[in-house]
């Protein structure tokens, strides 16, 4: 079972040691997701990996609230987090 995190425009996370967020798009068919400089398109149909073993799908954007779900897929040794939490 994957991680969901529901995420607002340039809101960091972290993957491991890399940084990432999903940028801010027109749209409707993919969410683009900064990962350390590199841009990947992730959607609903089928899963993009991002890093070596990390994979992402999205879910839909709330747009009342300016919002992107996004699913993560990797292995448990992977840390991912929000990067508030390092403060």
């Amino acid at each position: 079972m994957g991680l969901v995190l529901t995420l607002r425009p340039h809101e960091k996370i972290r993957i491991g040691k890399a940084v990432a967020y999903v940028e801010l798009s027109d749209d409707i068919d993919s969410i683009p997701m900064n990962v350390d400089g590199t841009v990947f398109y992730v959607t609903d149909k089928k899963k993009v990996e991002i890093l070596l073993d990390v994979y992402v799908s999205a879910g839909f954007y709330n747009e009342d609230f300016q919002q992107y779900r996004v699913v993560f897929d990797a292995p448990r040794e992977i840390k991912i987090f929000r990067e508030e939490l390092l403060r």
